[in-house]
């Protein structure tokens, strides 16, 4: 009987350690991760907010094309 229990206690405990198992510690493949895992976000994630705003650097001289009465054709295969 005391053999039945501490065998009983060991498959338990082999599948507690089981399950918290994900793809950055296993070999499983990131597909079979659970939903609610603690997996870092990727830089692009929207969590990651910066203090910074978008475009260019202030102070900064941009350029551009100026338009032009009659552009320039540029026909393939000529």
């Amino acid at each position: 009987m005391v053999s039945m229990i501490k065998m009983l206690i060991l498959i338990v405990q082999l599948l507690a350690n089981k399950s918290s198992l994900n793809s950055r510690n296993s070999s499983k493949p990131p597909s079979t991760d659970q939903r609610g895992s603690n997996k870092k976000k990727g830089a692009g994630h929207s969590d990651n907010k910066k203090s910074n705003k978008q475009g260019g650097q202030s102070g900064h001289i941009g350029s551009t094309l100026k338009q032009v009465k009659k552009p320039a054709l540029h026909r393939l295969g000529e």
